[in-house]
């Protein structure tokens, strides 16, 4: 055994040069050491221990135990090595340890708890004043260092078996500084590393591990006046650094109950502020890293597991939050490059989330927050200058937010509350956009919000209800889009806009699988799709031109569509379904200012359809309370105005208006609401009587006067439906300025509901005054009475009709107009008609056509006009097995043909030349037959017949004709020919013939110029 004290020379601070110590006072130094610990042993085996001690005060101890080695120098005043523990020496290395410990300056303090247990290797160096180690205990193969270069600096280190490492240099390069601090603890640690390195003044830094295993922690910092903390408990495999280069920056990060976790801060500017913190994590990482000027940034994780959190900010005064609690393989970043910008990701309860936040412009604002979501994503994207970003999502599953903004003020945000599969998604590419994504306790729905202008303003809403869809694209300037969808299932919503100022409102509100869709590609154009309730209702309107508007409207529909096309400027649309099933509705606008309406209400099997190709057309579909209905309106002119009306329980009918020319107006009318009214008839209950003049001492009476009740005349009214059922009503024009009207309706017979009214009078004696008394020629006051009378109401109800409505509809008719020309006016009118058909065809100007029939059955009207200033007229009423077919193509000819209460009455017109003039009355007949045709021109034919079974023909082909026939009677029979051809005299043949009686026969035969027939017969 060899122990050798003071052989060492030592360097004087005052001197800096070698000082000889000799061996005489060494040993004296040693005595007195020894002296100190009480008489405790210093026991060595094949050890090496060094002491070196100078001026007075100092204090050392060692007790080494198995080849160990130790060097301890002390150089200065009141510097301390091994204090006494609870009134003995503490044990300082056994088992083959290396101990190395220098100090140099004044007022050094080594070690409350100095121990090294088991191949340990221990430094310790201090120089400067008021360092102190406190605990340096090492046990279990361990490495220890601790550097002070400064002055106040305070270090602690300790290591609990198993192979550990740990390290602290604190270097204080600013005197004015008060000094560093370090702590360093690992606990039943196996390959933990530690180390912390302080360079300047004023800095902290704290590293703990516990029961970890190849576990390690790095504390960095070269500022003044940093903070740091790193803490790790019961951790495995893993990793916490901070590394802080700037002033003033504060740093911490905390793991705890960790397995495979990994923590980092790296802070290079000044005023930094970082916080990591995990708790009971497995897998999980935490990075925070700032390099620019007072950021503040903090990423906390509770409960987590296969959890990441990052945070990067580049530029200056950036703030930055990150927190998760009970999460389970979520992540959540923050990058911020540019200045002054404020990011925050929250994570609660979430599994399989991540949140992610970068921003590389100025000023901006970004938020991200998800509470109990389950395999939900949240991510915010800003390179522009003060943008606004927000997610939150709560109560979700499966469900994402992403913002990406790459212009500068935009605005947008995206909130899910108690939604399920849900994602929204809003990327905004120019400048001043907004946007916002809200869904609120939905299932499986998703909403997107795209714009590349600028100003632009779109927003999402989608409340309750499952599987629904929102999209928006702007690619424009100073567009709005809305998507509003509530508590429906499986809705659809969606608008494009790319043009500039356009307005689009998509709503849906308690609806099933229903879609609405908005496109435009103008300025200044407004469209609204409206769905309430139904089911698989679809929406469409798409927009080409300026300044256009558009709206559908479709409220408790299954299944129903309604479409609108705009390609021009001005235009006006709009579509409105209500309560029907199976329906369409369309409009198609290729002009400007065209207006066009299609309404559906009430009804099933309904098609409606508006095309418009000129300038300031007005068309109109309306369809209530139909079943199985067809309305066409094509206009390609300009100013033309069309009307459908199919209405009041009509079914099976269709209406077509086709206008090409300029300034037409038409309309068909299929059912209509009708009101039946009746006489109450009035009575008389009164009777004249006389009042008596006195009660006492008199006779005789007054009067007489009126008395009783007289109603006058009432009223018995209602209204119902007056439908039609199989049939088809068609105009189509093609010339300029005409007009056109089908109407084809049945009758109420009686309303379900009869409102009655009827008003009354009342009349009795009205007393005036007088006392009715007289006696003798003193008193006399006689009664006095006035006629009175009083106004009431009798009856003012609804009577309910127990057999329900009664009506007699128009059944299997057809009405139709053609013109071509300009100036045509043609009117089709049916009423109560069955299997009848009326129409009218015009092909030049100034035409006027009418065909009416009322009540009839089995009833055809058809008027053809091929020339100018045309006349028709067709009347058939109460007509049934009739026909009456009206030709012309001269010009200003004039045609009428009226057949009234007839029964399987015929009656034909044909005329082609000019002023040709033809009328046929049929009367209160039936199985009459006329028939008229001219060819020349001036000629006139009147044929007059009441009786029945008359038959008659007119043939005139002259120049000027006439021909009259009246037949009065029945089973009569007339035949007029004319073939004028001369030219004096006036060109003109004259045949007149009036049969009275029943089977009476006559013919007129007339050839030549100036012939005169005249057949009368009784």
């Amino acid at each position: 055994m060899k122990f050798r004290i003071g052989t060492r020379r030592a360097c004087s601070p005052k001197e800096g040069k070698v000082m000889a110590f000799p061996s005489r006072k060494m040993t004296l130094l040693a005595g007195v050491a020894l002296s100190a610990i009480a008489g405790t042993a210093v026991a060595q085996e094949a050890n090496t221990g060094y002491i070196g001690q100078r001026d007075r005060s100092n204090f050392a101890y060692l007790s080494q135990d198995g080849s160990n080695d130790g060097f301890i120098y002390q150089y200065g005043q009141r510097n301390v090595f091994l204090p006494i523990a609870n009134g003995g020496p503490g044990d300082a290395q056994s088992g083959s340890n290396i101990l190395g410990v220098e100090q140099l300056g004044t007022e050094n303090f080594v070690g409350g708890d100095f121990l090294q247990s088991g191949n340990n290797t221990g430094a310790i160096g201090q120089f400067g004043t008021h360092n102190v180690v406190n605990r340096f205990l090492q046990t279990g193969s361990n490495r220890g260092a601790v550097f002070q270069g400064g002055y106040n600096n305070l270090a602690q280190n300790v290591q609990d078996s198993g192979t550990n490492d740990t390290g602290i240099v604190q270097l204080n390069t600013d005197e004015n500084a008060a000094g560093n601090f370090a702590a360093s603890t690992q606990t039943a640690s196996e390959g933990a590393v530690s180390g912390t390195l302080q360079v300047g003044s004023g800095n902290g830094a704290i590293t703990a591990q516990s029961g970890a295993t190849d576990s390690r922690a790095i504390t960095l910092q070269s500022g003044t006046g940093n903070g740091a903390y790193t803490g790790q408990t019961n951790v495995a495999d893993s990793a916490s650094g901070i590394v802080q280069t700037g002033k003033g920056n504060t740093a911490a990060s905390g793991q705890l109950s960790s397995v495979d976790a990994s923590s980092l801060i790296l802070q290079d500017g000044k005023n930094n502020n970082a916080i990591n913190a995990q708790t009971n994590v497995a897998g999980a990482s935490e990075t925070t890293v700032q390099t620019g000027n007072e950021n503040e940034a903090a990423s906390v994780q509770t409960l987590v597991a296969n959890s990441s959190a990052a945070i990067a900010q580049d530029g200056n005064d950036n703030e930055a939050a990150s927190a998760q609690a009970f999460v389970f393989g979520s992540s959540t970043a923050t990058v911020q490059d540019g200045n002054k910008n404020t990011a925050g990701n929250g994570q609660t309860f979430v599994a399989g989330s991540s949140a992610v936040i970068g921003q590389t412009g100025n000023n901006n604002d970004a938020a991200n927050a998800q509470t109990l979501v389950q395999g939900s994503s949240a991510a915010i994207v800003q390179s522009g200058n003060k943008n606004n970003a927000g997610n939150v999502q709560g109560l979700v599953a499966e469900s994402s937010a992403a913002i990406g903004q790459i212009g500068r003020e935009n605005s947008a945000a995206n909130a899910q509350t108690l939604v399920g599969d849900a994602s929204a998604a809003i990327l905004q590419g120019g400048d001043g956009n907004e946007a916002a994504n809200v869904q609120a306790g939905l299932t499986e729905s998703d909403a997107a919000i795209l714009q590349l202008g600028s100003d632009n303003i779109a927003a999402n809403a989608q409340t309750g209800g499952l599987r629904k869809t929102a999209r928006i694209i702007q690619g424009g300037v100073g567009n709005t889009a809305t998507n509003l969808q509530s508590n429906g299932e499986g809705n659809a919503a969606a608008a494009l806009q790319l043009g500039s100022s356009n307005t689009g409102l998509n709503v849906q509100a308690e609806g099933v699988a229903n879609a609405s869709g908005i496109a435009q590609f103008g300025s200044d154009n407004g469209a609204a799709n409206l769905q309430s309730g139904g089911s698989d209702a679809t929406a469409a309107i798409a927009q080409f031109g300026n300044g256009n508007v558009a709206l559908n409207t479709q409220v408790d529909v299954d299944p129903t569509a309604a479409g609108i096309l705009q390609i021009g400027s001005g235009n006006g649309a709009a579509n409105a379904q209500t309560d029907v099933i199976g329906s369409n509705a369309g409009i198609a606008q290729f002009g400007s200012a065209n207006m066009a309406l299609n309404t559906q209400e009430s009804g099933s099997d309904l098609t409606g359809l508006i095309v418009q190709g000129g300038t300031g057309n007005n068309a109109f579909n309306l369809q209530n309370g139909v079943m199985d209905t067809t309305a066409f309106i094509g206009q390609f002119g300009s100013g033309n105005t069309a009307g459908n009306i199919q209405q009041e329980k009509s079914s099976g009918v269709t209406a077509a208006i086709l206008q090409v020319g300029t300034g037409n107006t038409a309309l068909n009318t299929q059912g209509e609401r009708q009101t039946v009214s009746r006489a109450v008839p009035g009575y008389n209950l009164t009777t004249n009587i006389s009042m008596p003049k006195y009660f006492i001492g008199g006779s005789g009476s007054t009067g007489p006067f009126l008395t009783g009740l007289i109603a006058d005349e009432g009223l018995a009214s209602g209204t119902g439906s007056a439908p039609a059922v199989d049939s088809i009503a068609v105009a189509a024009q093609f010339g300029n300025d005409n007009a056109a009207v089908n109407s084809q309706v049945g009758q109420l017979i009686v309303p379900e509901v009869v409102h009655v009214t009827q008003t009354g009078t009342v009349y009795a004696p009205k007393y005036e005054g007088g006392a009715g008394i007289k006696i003798g020629r003193f008193v006399d006051s006689p009664y006095t009475y006035s006629q009175g009378s009083t106004d009431v109401t009798l009856l003012d109800a609804d009577v309910t009709n127990p057999l329900g409505e009664v009506t007699i509809p128009t059944v299997a008719s057809a009405a139709g107009i053609v013109q071509v020309g300009d100036e045509n006016a043609a009117f089709n009118f049916q009423t109560v008609a069955a299997a009848s058909l009326a129409a009218t065809v015009q092909i030049g100007d100034h035409n006027f056509s009418s065909n009416s029939q009322t009540g009839t059955i089995g009833v055809l009207a058809g008027t053809v006009q091929n020339g100018s200033n045309n006349g028709a007229i067709t009347t058939q009423t109460l007509a049934v097995a009739s026909a009456a077919a009206t030709v012309q193509n001269g010009d200003r000819n004039f045609a009428g043909t009226t057949q009234v209460a007839s029964l399987g009455n015929l009656s034909l017109i044909v005329q082609d030349g000019d002023y040709n003039a033809a009328l046929v009355n049929q009367s209160n007949s039936s199985g009459n037959t006329s028939a008229i045709l001219q060819h020349a021109s001036h000629s006139i034919a009147l044929i007059d017949q009441g009786g029945s079974g008359n038959s008659s023909a007119v043939v005139q082909t002259g120049a000027y004709s006439n021909a009259w026939v009246s037949q009065t009677g029945s089973a009569s029979n007339s035949a007029i020919i004319q073939y004028g051809s001369g030219s004096s005299d006036a060109d003109r043949n004259y045949a007149v013939v009036s049969q009275s009686g029943a089977g009476q026969n006559s013919l007129v035969v007339q050839q030549g110029r100036a012939n005169v027939a005249f057949v009368a017969q009784k």
